[in-house]
């Protein structure tokens, strides 16, 4: 037998829902409810909002799934990103919750940012004429509802920047323009001058008075680490 199929044999049986035995547990039936309560433990503390609004016994239902179909990362702390992903993919486990996606990428993105190492982060000096990127800091999203908020009843279009603060030691997010958010897309390709005159162009704006109103907000994120040189 692989170690492929023993591994898929041992899966198939911590989450047999079956008992093993009448009035007494099996080793493996304890081993079954110790990795059941681990799992439960790591996606509900690290998904607050979330556990908040789904009932305890469909979301224990729902592990049970994940960890035979979902789970493979041997990182813990990985665990919620796989899950996040295994409940995008299977959407009839939360059909009552269209803001799903939005609000499990949002808490995730909290622990991805937290554990990313920062003691080598240089900030970068402003300067119109060079090429800058998102940092690892910090992330940029288009989102339906505003999860941020707590708000989940109504749809629409939202723009969120969410960075960590070296300074503070937190994840912060701030909400963005769609504008500042379409320009900051830009510069994946493009300098910041190159993106201002492309998105002053597509809207037949004056390219000096955009360039003003930007580059203040574009001199802070450069500051907050969240907009780095590229190499």
């Amino acid at each position: 037998m692989s170690d492929r199929v023993k591994q898929q044999v041992f899966i198939d049986k911590i989450t047999d829902k079956k008992a093993a035995l009448k009035g007494e547990e099996t080793p493996i039936q304890l081993y079954k409810e110790l990795v059941h309560h681990r799992f439960f433990e790591v996606i509900s503390n690290a998904n607050p909002i979330f556990f908040s609004h789904v009932d305890t016994q469909i979301l224990k239902d729902v592990i049970t799934k994940f960890i035979q179909y979902g789970a493979k990362n041997e990182l813990i702390w990985k665990l919620p990103n796989e899950f996040r992903a295994y409940v995008k993919k299977e959407k009839k486990h939360f059909k009552h919750m269209p803001y799903i996606n939005d609000l499990l990428w949002f808490e995730w993105i909290e622990i991805e940012l937290f554990m990313q190492d920062y003691s080598a982060q240089k900030i970068s000096k402003f300067n119109w004429d060079k090429f800058f990127k998102i940092s690892k800091c910090a992330r940029i999203k288009k989102l339906s509802y505003q999860v941020y908020l707590k708000k989940f009843n109504t749809k629409g279009k939202f723009f969120v920047l969410v960075y960590y603060d070296v300074t503070a030691q937190a994840v912060i997010y701030r909400e963005l323009s769609s504008f500042m958010y379409e320009y900051l897309v830009l510069l994946k390709t493009q300098s910041l001058k190159k993106a201002l005159k492309t998105i002053t162009e597509k809207y037949r704006l004056k390219t000096k008075e955009v360039k003003a109103l930007l580059e203040k907000p574009l001199k802070e994120l450069c500051a907050l680490g969240v907009l780095k040189r590229k190499d």
